[in-house]
């Protein structure tokens, strides 16, 4: 008769052999159900094709097996059809999610600044209003879409924003004076009506009335305020209050990152990423949501600094993800995807252009990767000097680029005070028997000397 050791050991072979092929299963049911919404389009036009052609030779033919394999395609293609259509509602209203997440982050931002300045003026302003934002083409008149000739003190606007080449005005007001039109207009946006209770729990939370706070917070998150249920998060993560709950504090992250927020949803990836073991459906779970958050890129500016950070936090982890399960593939995409968004509307940053040009180079793309990095030398970006310096070295037979490389690094080395430009300028001179200039280098590299006077 086995031990108890024994049995258990076997029951733990079986537990932990159920375990993985669950995990396994998940994982790929979840990547086909990806699969299919992503390529949903292309694959309706097979089945429908296929399921046309089995139909001719079903009524040409009449066999069983035709009418068989009719039946099944026709299926396929309605439930193709059905993913098609259920996947673009849900990327309608994820996008507009999103948009109102951003949003509320931005007008509180400007709102509070207005608070600020209008009781320095010594100006009693009401907390109980809600910002409102008012997109409205040629529109500089408030006083048509409410109900009473106020708004606070006067119907002037809060700020001003310049988003598409349009006038964008931002006003503060309750939301029941607002007149039903002005509601149903779809060319206004209005915050959701949980923005009031989200605005009076951040105020609370900056004074450390995190009690108070708390009950705002949720008061807005069961309207499914995403912002509110980020910062329910954070309460409960670290125990603002009260005493840390992990279990509560991730429940309040994932409503965040489903309501929209963008920095839910890289919290949320980092999550299950950071485990001590994470198995490939949280690698592929975070590379989702990852991937969504850089899919969004805002034409509005309004919201451009909510966005840009954990955008760029999104892709450094991303662009890292992918180096170490080996997708290079998949990097390069997505560096091209960034890099195209960004440009069509900003200065691209160096982190951005760099990883391009890298994943570039390990396509084989080096056309590309070579303009890149002349865009990246007219904007100063001392990383772009650097590797062109060490694109030159890769051809420079009989030492033809020998005054190009050397100026490269000395404008990073110099000017911009890039480190690793003076190390290979040390290199570089040592190469060419120039052992004065070497040592100076190598001593600035060293040293880290800098110019700059703190």
């Amino acid at each position: 008769m086995p031990s108890l050791k024994e049995y258990l050991n076997k029951y733990d072979i079986v537990i932990n052999t159920i375990s993985t092929i669950t995990v396994l299963l998940e994982f790929f049911i979840y990547r086909a159900v990806r699969f299919a919404a992503s390529h949903a389009t292309l694959l309706l036009f097979i089945a429908t094709i296929l399921t046309l052609t089995s139909y001719f030779f079903y009524r040409k033919y009449g066999r069983k097996l035709f009418h068989t394999i009719y039946s099944l395609l026709l299926a396929i293609s309605i439930a193709t059809l059905s993913i098609c259509i259920y996947d673009r509602y849900i990327k309608h209203h994820h996008k507009e999610d999103i948009e109102t997440a951003l949003l509320t982050k931005a007008t509180y931002r400007h709102y509070n600044m207005f608070l600020e300045d209008m009781q320095k003026q010594g100006i009693a302003v009401s907390e109980d209003v809600t910002a409102c934002i008012f997109f409205r083409e040629g529109r500089t008149d408030i006083k048509e879409f409410i109900k009473q000739d106020h708004l606070l003190r006067t119907p002037d606007k809060v700020t001003y924003f310049n988003s598409n080449n349009q006038k964008v005005n931002l006003y503060a007001c309750e939301m029941n004076i607002i007149k039903a039109e002005a509601l149903k207009d779809k060319k206004n946006h209005f915050l959701p009506s949980s923005t009031h209770d989200l605005f009076l729990g951040i105020q609370a939370f900056n004074k450390f009335q995190f009690a108070s706070s708390a009950g705002h917070f949720k008061k807005a998150s069961e309207e499914g305020n995403a912002v509110a249920d980020y910062y329910l998060y954070h309460i409960y993560k670290y125990g603002y209050g009260c005493t840390p709950d992990n279990e509560l504090a991730y429940k309040y992250l994932r409503n965040s990152a489903i309501h929209g927020s963008i920095d839910a949803k890289y919290e949320l990836a980092c999550h299950h990423l950071d485990k001590d073991a994470p198995s490939l459906w949280d690698i592929d779970f975070a590379a989702s949501n990852l991937t969504e958050i850089l899919n969004f890129a805002p034409r509005s500016q309004i919201y451009s600094a909510e966005y840009f950070i954990p955008m760029l936090d999104a892709f450094l982890k991303l662009m890292k993800l992918y180096d170490v399960i080996g997708r290079p593939r998949d990097a390069y995409r997505m560096s091209k995807l960034v890099y195209n968004k960004v440009s069509e509307s900003y200065t691209v940053p160096p982190v951005i252009l760099i990883e391009y040009a890298v994943k570039c180079y390990n396509m084989g793309k080096k056309k590309k990767v070579r303009d890149l990095l002349s865009e990246g030398r007219e904007l100063d970006y001392d990383s772009a000097y650097y590797l062109s310096a060490l694109l030159l070295m890769e051809d420079n037979q009989n030492r033809k680029h020998d005054r190009e490389i050397e100026q490269y690094l000395l404008h990073a080395a110099r000017y911009l005070e890039h480190q690793q430009s003076r190390e290979l300028l040390s290199q570089f001179y040592t190469e060419r028997n120039d052992s004065t200039r070497a040592e100076l280098w190598e001593r600035l590299y060293e040293i880290n000397y800098s110019n700059k006077i703190d």
